[in-house]
């Protein structure tokens, strides 16, 4: 019995590990890494600023509609926040739309030579603004930075492609 009990206790920690198993994307100096654990998705972005950078998800290649996490590092303070895209330019956060924010656990650094911004989202989250971000579903995803850390500000650099979670 504990043979058996012990060898359950492997499988379940192999299947663990394979499911925090990051995901990596690299377009444009922005690196990007995920992995789904807990009911959650865990996200990190690393780009070549000391302004924000942002992360969108969408089933269609338009920015319109899309689900768009933003994240900066100000006089020490982070900030992450999520975004609906109503059309290019122009995006509301979702705390303002419908009062409740999923992002959990937002870490941040920044030097002069990088803005790295990390947090974790649920994996379904009932609300027309955001997307379900299961593993193996894919999205068209917009990777973007900006000198500024004012989420205002426009990008330098934004660039978008096709990812499997």
């Amino acid at each position: 019995m504990k043979k058996v009990t012990a060898i359950m206790c492997l499988v379940v920690l192999a299947g663990a590990a394979q499911e925090k198993e990051p995901k990596i994307v690299e377009r444009n100096g922005m690196t990007v890494r995920w992995y789904h654990a807990n009911h959650r998705i865990h996200l990190e972005m690393t780009a070549p600023t000391k302004g924000w950078v942002a992360i969108g998800f969408h089933e269609e290649p338009s920015l319109t509609g899309a689900y768009l996490v933003m994240g900066a590092v100000a006089q020490e303070k982070i900030t992450v926040a999520e975004h609906y895209v109503r059309s290019p330019g122009h995006y509301q956060r979702i705390e303002v739309l419908d009062g409740t924010n999923q992002i959990e656990m937002p870490d941040g650094e920044e030097t002069d030579h990088f803005t790295h911004i990390a947090f974790s989202l649920p994996l379904n989250i009932p609300s027309p603004y955001r997307k379900s971000l299961y593993a193996g579903q894919s999205y068209h995803l917009t990777l973007a930075y900006s000198r500024e850390d004012d989420f205002q500000h426009h990008s330098m650099m934004r660039t978008s492609l096709i990812v499997t979670l």
